[in-house]
């Protein structure tokens, strides 16, 4: 008993380490076919290089002290025309309050009159109210938009919406008299207003009333000899020259921006003739511009000079400015560097492809650190396709 006892144990166990070695050969076969893949997804990539650098302009300074009391007739980034006045001197501070209540009182008027186009298209409070709420909806709109026309319309449509509801005017008659009573002040005062000294532009362009201290140095004649260090000095010393005693007009209808780059920026921008700007700081808008030249000095350093024609009074106003040159645009599936193989002298990727890998040829148009922005294939039989599984490691076999 005790022998035949020993057989079935022995028969048991046996029969536990062919099934545990059976367990273990799939195990392990199966381990060892494991992959590790990622989806082909398609993005979009933005060929880029980031500097700062600055603007090279015609400005000329317009000079006041900054003792006297000014009021500014026009606005920041205007167009004024030559000997154009562009402000008012006041002998004493009560002159200055008197042209104060006699702008007020104009200004009023003006609104005025921009709101009696509005008086026939409104007959209640609430069509008033979902007006009132479009105009500042366009003025946000046109303050992003950075035009400073798009804004002085925005905020005439908006004040002119405002006052009419302040002011309960909603009917013609209570509307004509609100003219004719503000029209009575204006005569009264006008007597008043101090019509003394004035200052004038001294060219033709776009007034601005403060000036950088950068006037003669950064000339668009001054091209020609500009350096790196000129550059660099410009961006490290932005604000001190900054100066509210001196306004400025930036004539001509062109600039120039320069900026350092080095060798490895200089050979990819070297392939293009013109570029698109953007300034992320101070606009979104994107400014196509040409690239005038790549100088290249000693050290590794190269200047690069652009110009655009395109005037923007939110770029006049500023010397230096962090700058995007936007190279190009690709789009293609997105594909990590360590997956590339090369086959038979060509380049690809190795896809899962139902339990199989399957090599597939591929076309970068665009490299990072990381990853190669490739051409899709035209169908998923021809190459590298949206979706297929790209292997990342593993068995190839």
């Amino acid at each position: 008993m005790k022998q035949q006892d020993f057989m079935g144990r022995m028969m048991v166990f046996l029969i536990m380490l062919v099934f545990i070695a059976y367990l273990g050969y799939h195990l392990y076969t199966s381990t060892g076919n494991q992959v590790d893949t990622i989806d082909a997804v398609s993005v979009t990539a933005v060929d880029k290089l980031n500097v700062t650098g600055v603007f090279i302009r015609d400005q000329y300074p317009i000079e006041w002290k900054s003792s006297e009391m000014l009021e500014f007739l026009v606005n920041d980034g205007e167009k004024v025309a030559n000997t154009q006045n562009v402000a008012l001197l006041f002998s004493d501070e009560n002159t200055r309050e008197q042209y104060a209540h006699y702008k007020e009182l104009t200004s009023r008027l003006e609104v005025m009159k921009e709101g009696g186009a509005y008086l026939f298209d409104v007959s209640d409070s609430a069509k008033l109210s979902l007006l009132i709420k479009s105009a500042v909806s366009d003025y946000t709109d046109a303050q992003i938009s950075g035009d400073i026309s798009e804004i002085n319309d925005a905020t005439y449509q908006l004040n002119s919406l405002i006052d009419l509801q302040k002011n309960n005017i909603s009917t013609q008659e209570e509307y004509d008299n609100e003219i004719k009573a503000l029209q009575n002040e204006i005569a009264k005062s006008k007597n008043a207003v101090y019509s003394g000294s004035y200052i004038k532009s001294n060219k033709a362009g776009y007034f601005f009333k403060a000036s950088d201290g950068f006037d003669e140095r950064y000339m668009i004649a001054g091209l020609e000899t500009l350096t790196c260090d000129d550059v660099k000095e410009a961006v490290d010393n932005k604000d001190a020259g900054l100066n509210y005693s001196t306004g400025k007009i930036v004539s001509g209808f062109e600039w120039y921006f320069a900026v350092e780059i080095d060798d490895a920026q200089a050979k990819k921008l070297n392939s293009h003739e013109k570029v698109t700007l953007t300034f992320p700081h101070v606009s979104t808008k994107e400014e196509p511009a040409e690239v005038v030249e790549i100088r290249k000095e000693e050290g590794g350093r190269n200047l690069a000079i652009f110009k655009c024609a395109h005037m923007d009074g939110l770029l006049l106003s500023n010397r230096t400015q962090q700058a995007e040159i936007v190279l190009g645009n690709y789009t293609g599936i997105k594909i990590p560097k360590t997956s590339i193989r090369q086959v038979g002298g060509k380049w690809g990727v190795y896809c899962l492809v139902g339990e199989k890998s399957v090599f597939k040829e591929i076309e970068w148009l665009f490299e990072t650190d990381s990853y190669y922005l490739v051409k899709q294939a035209d169908s998923i039989d021809e190459g590298l396709f949206e979706y297929d599984k790209i292997i990342i490691s593993g068995n190839l076999s």
